[in-house]
């Protein structure tokens, strides 16, 4: 699983949006909200949260079965999640056999979500 310090937040950290989108395919939208912001590794998002708010410098984690779900959120998810994974695994990329199980696993879960109406081709 993948960590990353709150305080750094950027361009690779996932939005609870991103976040919101991903977990509202498999749970009431209403959970999936209060989820996401849990989640989230955004200071503004943070801040609002009262118990997560006064405790400092905190990691985010995702596990690889989450980061896959996220990857079909938008393309530009789809990069976080690329990078998310290079630096799980401290620079090194995919093998051959690595990417393709990843890539058919993620293209099961795209068709599943599409059969099932939470997503569109």
């Amino acid at each position: 699983m993948g960590t990353k310090p709150v305080a750094a937040q950027n361009d690779s950290s996932f939005t609870e949006a991103e976040l919101h989108r991903a977990l509202s395919w498999g749970m009431p939208d209403s959970e999936a909200r209060r989820l996401a912001k849990y989640m989230s590794d955004d200071p503004a998002v943070i801040a609002t949260i009262p118990e997560l708010r006064d405790l400092g410098l905190s990691t985010t984690m995702y596990s690889e079965g989450f980061l896959l779900i996220l990857s079909l959120v938008s393309e530009d998810t789809n990069r976080k999640v690329e990078r998310e994974l290079l630096e799980n695994r401290l620079g090194k990329g995919l093998t051959a056999e690595e990417r393709a199980n990843w890539e058919k696993r993620r293209g099961e879960l795209k068709s599943e979500l599409i059969k099932t109406g939470k997503i569109s081709d």
